[in-house]
């Protein structure tokens, strides 16, 4: 996918949240834009890129904040939610969620996102949310809060779950390639490799 997309990466708001700009031929899908950001609606803007869509992989406020904002600029996108998570994007300022969020197509693990030819799985990740989610292509795999470098998501938010969330790990994340690059929702990038072998919540240990 790497060398078919390019990527470009924004660490946005209070949590730091990575929020994922993936273009080709001058169209672009967001991965989790958690806040309003000036500077990625510049980076479109200066490179004369048109955004088509954007997808959450769950629910909270850090990962769906951006969304309204997008939605309004640029009408024409298409919003992508796990379904399993529509709780969350229900106006509540309990969860900071401040106005209902604009999605437009509630996606399960039957779903496939095809961005620029590229065909994007979505896995269903279980755990830091009841509908977490990734999305896998080629290698490539935007984890969410599921799994981070050597690191996992916490479980004890609202319909969090913490043995959902290692068997989401083990038993679907784990199975893909050791060299899948691993984009996490806060931190660095890493590998399946790295996580199966260093990983202190989910790694050889507990395998």
């Amino acid at each position: 996918m790497c060398d078919i997309v390019k990527l470009k990466t924004f660490a946005l708001g209070e949590y730091q949240t990575n929020c994922y700009v993936l273009y080709k031929d001058y169209k672009a899908m967001i991965i989790d834009p958690g806040y309003s950001s000036k500077e990625i609606e510049d980076f479109l803007l200066n490179n004369g890129i048109v955004l088509e869509s954007v997808f959450i992989t769950h629910g909270h406020f850090d990962h769906v904040g951006g969304v309204n904002s997008l939605k309004k600029k640029y009408p024409n996108i298409t919003v992508y939610a796990p379904k399993k998570d529509a709780y969350w994007y229900m106006r509540d300022p309990r969860n900071k969620i401040y106005e209902d969020i604009m999605v437009d197509k509630y996606v399960t693990e039957k779903d496939i996102i095809n961005f620029q030819g590229v065909i994007f799985k979505i896995i269903e990740t279980p755990g830091h949310t009841y509908g977490s989610v990734c999305l896998y292509a080629d290698k490539v795999l935007f984890s969410g809060d599921t799994l981070f470098y050597h690191s996992v998501g916490r479980t004890d938010l609202y319909l969090g779950d913490t043995k959902a969330l290692f068997e989401s790990v083990k038993n679907k994340l784990f199975a893909l390639p050791d060299d899948t690059i691993v984009y996490p929702g806060h931190g660095r990038a890493t590998t399946i490799f790295e996580e199966k072998m260093n990983n202190p919540f989910v790694g050889k240990e507990y395998l």
